[in-house]
């Protein structure tokens, strides 16, 4: 339940970020003119999966995990989290248990924080169930891919679909405007203006200049 599960000793696990390679063919099959609902629904719920881990590891971190067993929200009030990692958490409606240095090492270094993107993925979560068409899903993916957001803390701007793709920056951010010129929407032409003077633009080249490597 919400990407988190554990059970007896398992490791605990989130929703994996979605593999290029699906992505690239969904954009294809879309700019062609052929969208594959299928290929699309396997994406779209990939990607509402991550999207559900991203917010449910950031309320973890913050100190508020939901009980994977039956949904009753473990509250830290104490902040126990940050004075021992063998501090216990036990959900008091089932007796599931773990301890809260196990919860915050599942979600170091998977980009799983949501930080000032969060409001984007919870977003995602609340309309693509809500989606009435195969266009509305695949709008709702692209926006979601092509979204920019800024650090609070330093200003930095950058693409939310790291949080959500498979792949380290520089690749990421190289598929982003490999799919922008699949075809046009505002979330592309948005993402084609700000790609070059972000503090991560470093890690981008535009497609024309990637020809012949």
């Amino acid at each position: 339940m919400w990407g988190l599960r554990q059970m007896n000793d398992a490791p605990i696990r989130w929703a994996p970020r979605v593999p290029q390679a699906k992505i690239r063919r969904l954009y294809q099959m879309e700019g062609a003119l052929r969208l594959d609902e299928d290929l699309l629904d396997d994406v779209g719920v990939a990607l509402f999966a991550r999207c559900e881990s991203i917010v449910r590891a950031t309320e973890a971190h913050r100190g508020t995990v939901e009980c994977p067993s039956c949904a009753t929200s473990i509250v830290d009030g104490g902040r126990e989290r940050f004075r021992s990692k063998a501090a216990p958490l036990v959900c008091a409606g089932c007796g599931w248990s773990t301890t809260w240095g196990a919860v915050l090492k599942s979600v170091q270094g998977k980009e799983l924080v949501g930080g000032a993107a969060e409001p984007y993925f919870r977003e995602y979560v609340q309309q693509y169930p809500r989606a009435p068409s195969a266009r509305q899903k695949m709008l709702l993916i692209d926006k979601l891919l092509h979204e920019f957001h800024s650090s609070v803390r330093f200003g930095d701007v950058r693409p939310a679909a790291v949080n959500v793709i498979e792949g380290r920056l520089r690749s990421v951010m190289a598929l982003l405007d490999e799919l922008a010129g699949f075809s046009a929407t505002p979330a592309q032409e948005s993402w084609r203006e700000r790609a070059p003077n972000s503090v991560f633009g470093r890690h981008w080249r535009p497609a024309a200049d990637r020809e012949g490597d």
